[in-house]
């Protein structure tokens, strides 16, 4: 028998949660039921106070759901066919014969998210930073959007923006809004301050509603040099591809003087109102070609991987689905196994919004199916 040593400054509030977590969920493993007044009762009886405040007491609850939830959700790639099928064929066992699929996202869609605090939203809803907020219930919480270099006279600056994990590291992809001329300044100082080599856009300018394009400010020039403040763009190659364009940006930092190399891809396929693209291979290939030159930016010039910068016009609901699918398909490629609902759920904690439509859930299933058949035909499944 093996004993771990728990701890924490009074060894009873925060190791007694963690404690008292690891014991449900292997009681719910085993026998299907939990006992979360028993364990703590229990567990206090043999050291006051353990699993100290009712907030602790509150998110055991709140962790045992998820974990429940999100237990048997991963699959393997060799079983991915089988359990695609299923899960888009009626379940009659139900009384509106959803699929397996809507009910899985229905399930999702009612688990309860860990509150905010408003201390968190306090710089996002400061009457200056909502004048850079498309979306005002959009917001973007102090504990995961990128903090910016200060401007020269030492004012603060801030954008609506937000960290997105993946399996591997908890700010691998930045999500945020199409910029505004008030924050135009801010989208390229938080591209050069995070060292970002990829910004990927997926509104489309010319089906975007009239009003919306109001509010839109484009962030490079077709053609030569454009400023934004202190920093110039240079656009030098354009490349149309099925469905997206990609652009080579050269930046330039006046402040600093640094300079850097940034590949946008802009994605073209999907209509204004659309909760998905038109086109899953195109999308796919998009995503694998980002890849790629990622990959090739790692090996050549950068080690450490910087956070890929996605936008749309709300920085959550196409973003958020571009984001998912990239993810999922990292976790793929990585460790041969799909988890969709997990990964959802990962990204909705620092950005809500993303993902709450039944058609966004089945596109990503969709993309895996796609996945699995077109690029990893020649592997041995």
């Amino acid at each position: 028998m093996f004993f771990f040593p728990f701890f924490c400054s009074a060894g009873i509030g925060r190791s007694g949660t963690f404690i008292a977590l690891d014991y449900l969920m292997e009681e719910a493993r085993h026998t299907g039921t939990v006992d979360v007044f028993g364990c703590v009762n229990r567990m206090r009886k043999a050291r006051l106070n353990m699993v100290q405040i009712e907030d602790q007491y509150e998110f055991i609850y709140l962790a045992l759901v998820e974990s429940i939830f999100l237990q048997d959700t991963h699959v393997s790639i060799e079983d991915y066919q089988s359990y695609y099928q299923n899960m888009i064929i009626q379940n009659d066992q139900n009384d509106c014969s959803k699929t397996l699929l809507q009910q899985q996202f229905q399930e999702l869609q009612e688990l309860e998210y860990p509150h905010t605090p408003e201390e968190f939203l306090e710089t996002a809803k400061m009457k200056n930073n909502l004048n850079k907020t498309r979306v005002k219930n959009i917001l973007a919480s102090d504990l995961y959007r990128p903090y910016l270099t200060p401007a020269p006279d030492g004012q603060p600056r801030y954008i609506n923006a937000v960290y997105l994990p993946n399996h591997e590291n908890p700010r691998n992809y930045i999500a945020t809004q199409m910029p505004m001329a008030e924050t135009v300044e801010d989208f390229w100082q938080m591209v050069c301050d995070v060292r970002s080599s990829t910004i990927v856009m997926l509104n489309d300018e010319d089906s975007m509603d009239k009003l919306v394009l109001q509010t839109c400010c484009r962030y490079w020039k077709d053609n030569g040099d454009d400023e934004f403040g202190h920093i110039t763009v240079h656009n030098s190659e354009v490349q149309i591809k099925e469905d997206f364009i990609e652009r080579t940006l050269f930046i330039h930092n006046n402040e600093t003087g640094k300079q850097m190399s940034v590949k946008q891809y802009q994605y073209i396929a999907w209509p204004a109102g659309s909760p998905v693209p038109t086109n899953v291979v195109s999308f796919l290939h998009m995503i694998e070609e980002i890849s790629q030159y990622q990959l090739q930016q790692q090996q050549q010039q950068q080690p450490q991987k910087t956070p890929m910068v996605v936008h749309c016009l709300n920085g959550a609901e196409r973003s958020g689905l571009f984001c998912v699918v990239c993810a999922v398909l990292s976790l793929l490629v990585k460790e041969r196994m799909i988890n969709i609902p997990y990964v959802v759920r990962t990204m909705q904690l620092p950005r809500p919004q993303l993902l709450t439509s039944v058609e966004q859930y089945q596109f990503c299933h969709t993309a895996v199916m796609e996945y699995i058949d077109r690029f990893l035909t020649y592997e041995n499944l």
